[in-house]
């Protein structure tokens, strides 16, 4: 058996470069429940056809999910 670890797609959460500390607690239950904004590129997608994965596992943060069904 084989496992591979591919990242999740770029989320859908502008970055911000200088957030005071109650400011950065509300970004980040935005990044956590940001979707995805690109889909996975055509050589995964070739190479996972050609390895013939059989099971996938994710977090259950929205974005590693749709990651997981793209």
């Amino acid at each position: 058996m084989r496992i591979h670890l591919i990242r999740h797609g770029a989320p859908d959460c502008p970055p911000q470069p200088s957030l005071s500390s109650k400011e950065y607690r509300g970004w980040m239950d935005a990044y956590r429940a940001a979707g995805i904004i690109d889909n996975p590129p055509d050589s995964l997608r070739t190479w996972l056809k050609a390895t013939g994965v059989q099971s996938v596992f994710s977090s259950v943060l929205p974005r590693s999910v749709q990651s997981a069904r793209a």
